[in-house]
């Protein structure tokens, strides 16, 4: 079944949008070059996903939930209604609605986008336009019907919808790295590169994998006493790989969307932010500075989170927050060596050996942390017992 809903998502995605021009997707297709097999798995070979009904993913649907996580923070009405199966239910059924305004507003902007490269006609009236809004907003949902019918009877338990969303970057890389072989005027050229990027890949892959199964085992101490029937295992990185990074990098973009939307009128801040707002600029101090920017911001977030899904789990012992503070420190900070640094350095060292292949550590350590996930779900399905560990969020 998991083999089935993965097909059929990858199928989707060949169904070009109704009412796409016929002509420029006849040109697409004739443009990909099957002389090889490293050209037809390149990147050019993927034409019809970037103008399907599914063309938007199942983003706004995560979006949903991660939006849904901050208003529960916010509400006590909201962390009430969370104790009661019927009141997951119904924050459930507010999340897909809010997840249908999210791909609707997206899609909008695809809209615009689809017209910019000829796909859609230009100018475009109401209805045709919110036609295809309503086609897209379509898409996103069969995807989170895909990850449901994935959590119900086949290996998602809980985590399909994130599975779709990890696997995406992961098939879009595959067709990317085969585009740069293809693309090369010669393949022994980028075996250096190449090397450097596969070794940074397993680093990145190994560091998420003993993150997330790192813990602390500690006693809960009430008074002077000690009890050990109460000894717990604490994730180190008890936020989960989503979150923070995501945070930390819409803050730390907030200056790049400013000037994009002023670079009309201020071409020369619109320079300067996209010199020095980099972490692969032109001034290797600039980019220095703005890693360590965004690796103290991917630290502060994961407190935040940390904070939050304590504040909205069951309560705890007081004994257990200060364990709890530290291990948010330690786990920030190693997820933001790993999602922010390592791939800092491999671009780096990959563009100095002779092309820069670049590397996603957030997808890299999502898609690995959904595996984790997936397999303690597996183990507790067989019924191997594991030792008391302190619940974490329903996020990854």
């Amino acid at each position: 079944m998991t083999g089935l809903c993965l097909a059929a998502w990858r199928a989707l995605e060949q169904v070009t949008l109704p009412g796409a021009n016929p002509a420029m997707i006849a040109a697409r297709l004739e443009a990909v070059d099957t002389s090889s097999l490293i050209h037809a798995i390149g990147a050019g070979s993927i034409v019809l996903n970037k103008y399907s009904i599914v063309a938007m993913g199942i983003g706004p649907y995560v979006n949903a939930l991660v939006i849904v996580w901050l208003l529960e923070l916010c509400s006590r009405r909201l962390r009430a209604m969370g104790d009661t199966d019927d009141g997951k239910l119904r924050i459930t059924r507010w999340t897909r609605a809010l997840a249908v305004v999210l791909a609707l507003g997206q899609a909008y902007g695809w809209t615009v986008l689809f017209q910019s490269n000829s796909i859609l006609p230009s100018p475009m009236d109401l209805f045709p336009r919110l036609l295809v809004c309503l086609e897209l907003a379509a898409g996103t949902m069969l995807l989170v019907l895909i990850a449901d019918i994935l959590d119900e009877f086949g290996l998602g338990l809980g985590n399909g919808a994130f599975l779709i969303y990890a696997l995406t970057p992961l098939a879009i890389e595959v067709h990317r790295v085969a585009d740069m072989f293809a693309s090369a005027p010669s393949i022994q050229a980028l075996y250096l590169p190449f090397g450097i990027w596969v070794t940074v890949s397993i680093a990145v892959v190994a560091l998420s994998i003993a993150v997330l199964n790192a813990v602390r085992r500690v006693r809960v101490t009430e008074g002077k006493k000690t009890k050990p029937a109460e000894r717990v295992e604490l994730s180190v990185l008890m936020s989960g790989v989503l979150r923070p990074p995501a945070f930390a990098l819409a803050l730390w973009s907030v200056p790049v969307i400013v000037a994009v939307n002023y670079s009309g009128s201020n071409p020369a801040l619109s320079r300067w932010v996209n010199d020095y707002i980099s972490m692969y600029g032109p001034d290797p101090w600039a980019d220095v500075a703005n890693v360590i920017v965004v690796s103290l911001l991917v630290i502060g977030f994961t407190y935040f989170v940390v904070a939050g899904d304590v504040r909205l789990g069951k309560p705890l012992s007081r004994g257990l927050i200060p364990h709890i503070r530290r291990l948010a420190l330690i786990g920030g900070a190693l997820l933001a060596f790993t999602v922010v640094v390592l791939p800092v350095l491999e671009r780096n060292a990959s563009h100095a050996a002779g092309r820069g292949f670049g590397l996603s550590g957030n997808d890299a350590a999502l898609l690995v942390a959904i595996t984790v996930a997936i397999l303690a779900g597996l183990e507790r399905a067989a019924g191997i017992r594991s030792p008391l560990r302190v619940p974490t969020s329903r996020l990854p």
